[in-house]
């Protein structure tokens, strides 16, 4: 049988009950209550699936590299451009 969260709405209970899909009249252990709230299950609320991926895989490592690269080469001509005293 599934697990599933209510919330009660009489003592204010976050409960998660294990019953059938088609179960009726489930209570509120604490209080005995009918008047319980489904909430969402704890995976739904947790994974996020992104269908609509319009890039390529690796594209953000290789902006990553790249902005590496123009940093490097701008400390570089800072460098050839700096002035040693003796």
């Amino acid at each position: 049988m599934p697990l599933y969260s209510y919330d009660c709405l009489d003592c204010k209970l976050n409960v998660d009950i294990r019953h059938a899909y088609g179960a009726k009249n489930v209570q509120c252990p604490s209080c005995k209550s009918e008047n319980l709230k489904k909430n969402l299950s704890k995976v739904l609320q947790t994974v996020k699936k992104c269908y609509n991926i319009k890039d390529q895989a690796g594209t953000e490592v290789r902006k990553a590299i790249e902005e590496g690269r123009e940093e490097i080469q701008s400390f570089k001509k800072k460098q050839k451009k700096r002035i040693y005293k003796k």
